[in-house]
C-alpha cells in the first residue's frame, strides 16, 4: 500500500503485539462461556484487520491479491469485529442472544459490507484504492463505514451506566471506563472521518478534511484496537494464570490433588464422568467445586475398609510430639492404609473394617495437611517391615 506513516512505528508495533498476545491468550485459555467465544471472535477479526492494514503485509500478499482488495478486506473485517460488540453487550446483560438476533446482526453488517464493496468496485477495476479516488463513491464508502462504526460506539456508550452499576471491583470499573472512553472517542472520530471524506471529495478545505488522509490510512484503527484490547488484558492475564495453574483456586486444587488421587484410585466410582471437551474446558472454580465433593464421597467408601493400624506404625504415631496432632495423623494414616488395601485387593476379597464412624469427622483441611506426612510414614514403615 501507499499510505504514509503518521503514528510512530513503535506505537503501532506495540498495539499489534498487545492484540496478538491478548488474542492468543484468550483463544487458548479464555474460551469457556458464550461471552468468551463472542469476545474471541471480535479479537480475531480486529487483529486480522490490523495485520492486513500493515503495508508490508499488503506488499507480501500483492502477488495474490491486489492492494485494493486487501484495503477492502481489512476495512470489512474491522467492521465485522466492531458490529459483533452488539451481541457481546447483549450477553453482558444476562440476555441470551437468540438465533434470529444473531442472524439479523450478521445480515446487517454483511449488507453494509456488500454496499462498501460495490462502492469500491470501480476503484478496484482501475487498479487503485478507493481512498485515492476523488469521487462520490469514495465519500459514500467512508461515510457508510463511519456510520456503522459510530452506531456501535454510541450503543456501547449507552451500556456504560448498566455496566458501571454491575462492576464491583476496581479492575471491572477500569474496564468500563475504557469502554466509555473508546466508545465516546470512537464515535466522535469516525463522525469527523465521514465529514472529512465528504469535504475532501467536495473540495472544501477545512481542518476536518485535513486529517482525513490520516484516518483513511487505518493507523487510527490500530490505535483504536489497541485501546479496546486494554479492556481485555485483565481477563487474558487471569486466563494465563488459570492455564498455568498459578491462580489461588488452582493452587488450592493442586494442594488437594494427592488426597483426591489416592482416594479416587481406591473408589473410582465417585468421580464425575465428563466428556473430554468438558474436562478440557473446566475452569479452576469448577474443579474446586468438584474436588471436595468427590473427596468426601470417596471418604465414605474408603472409611468402610479402615482397620486398626499395624502395631509398629501405631507406636510410631504415639511418639508424635503433639497428642492432638497424633490423633489426626493416626486417622489419616488409617485412611492411607485403607486406600492401599483397596487398590491392592480385588473387590470380592475385601474385608470391611470397623472404624468407619471415626472417619466421619475428618475435614478436608486435615486431609490436605496430614495426607503427605501420613503417606510418607506408612511408606517408610512398610519398607522397614519388608527389610526386616
Amino acid at each position: 500500500m501507499t499510505q504514509g506513516s503518521y503514528v510512530p512505528a513503535w506505537l503501532l508495533f506495540a498495539c499489534l503485539v498487545l492484540m496478538a498476545v491478548v488474542t492468543a491468550a484468550r483463544l487458548i485459555w479464555v474460551n469457556t462461556t458464550l461471552g468468551d467465544r463472542h469476545t474471541n471472535i471480535i479479537c480475531v477479526l480486529v487483529f486480522a484487520a490490523a495485520v492486513l492494514r500493515e503495508p508490508s503485509v499488503a506488499q507480501f500478499l500483492s502477488p495474490l491479491l491486489p492492494p485494493a482488495v486487501v484495503f477492502d478486506a481489512w476495512y470489512v473485517l474491522f467492521l465485522f469485529g466492531v458490529v459483533q460488540c452488539v451481541m457481546l453487550f447483549q450477553l453482558s446483560g444476562h440476555r441470551q442472544v437468540r438465533y434470529a438476533q444473531s442472524v439479523r446482526i450478521w445480515l446487517c453488517s454483511g449488507f453494509v459490507a456488500v454496499i462498501m464493496l460495490m462502492l469500491s468496485g470501480y476503484a478496484r477495476g482501475s487498479g487503485t484504492e478507493i481512498w485515492n479516488r476523488d469521487h462520490w463513491t469514495s465519500a459514500a464508502y467512508f461515510a457508510l463505514y463511519a456510520a456503522a462504526i459510530a452506531a456501535v460506539c454510541l450503543y456501547s456508550c449507552t451500556q456504560v451506566p448498566r455496566l458501571w452499576r454491575r462492576a464491583t471491583r476496581w479492575r471491572e470499573r477500569l474496564a468500563v471506563g475504557l469502554i466509555a472512553g473508546v466508545g465516546l472517542f470512537g464515535s466522535i472520530d469516525v463522525s469527523i472521518f465521514a465529514l472529512g471524506a465528504i469535504s475532501e471529495v467536495a473540495g472544501w478545505q477545512s481542518w476536518i478534511a485535513a486529517g482525513t488522509t490520516f484516518r483513511m490510512s487505518g493507523e487510527p484503527l490500530v490505535l483504536f484496537g489497541g485501546a479496546a484490547f486494554l479492556t481485555l488484558v485483565a481477563s487474558a492475564v487471569s486466563g494465563v494464570m488459570r492455564g498455568m495453574r498459578m491462580d489461588a483456586i488452582s493452587r488450592n486444587v493442586e494442594a488437594l490433588e494427592p488426597v483426591w488421587r489416592d482416594l479416587t484410585d481406591a473408589a473410582p466410582g465417585v468421580v464425575l464422568q465428563l466428556a473430554f471437551r468438558d474436562r478440557l474446558g473446566a475452569t479452576p472454580k469448577e474443579r474446586w467445586m468438584r474436588r471436595p465433593q468427590e473427596i468426601e464421597d470417596a471418604l465414605v467408601v474408603v472409611s468402610g475398609y479402615v482397620h486398626p493400624l499395624p502395631e509398629e506404625l501405631d507406636l510410631a504415631i504415639d511418639e508424635w510430639p503433639d497428642d492432638g496432632d497424633a490423633e489426626v495423623l493416626r486417622s489419616v494414616a488409617e485412611l492411607v492404609v485403607a486406600t492401599r488395601y483397596m487398590v491392592e485387593t480385588p473387590p470380592q476379597s475385601r474385608i470391611r473394617g470397623s472404624l468407619a464412624v471415626a472417619m466421619q469427622s475428618m475435614s478436608i483441611e486435615d486431609l490436605r495437611r496430614w495426607w503427605p506426612i501420613a503417606k510418607d510414614l506408612v511408606a517408610h514403615r512398610s519398607l522397614h517391615l519388608e527389610e526386616s
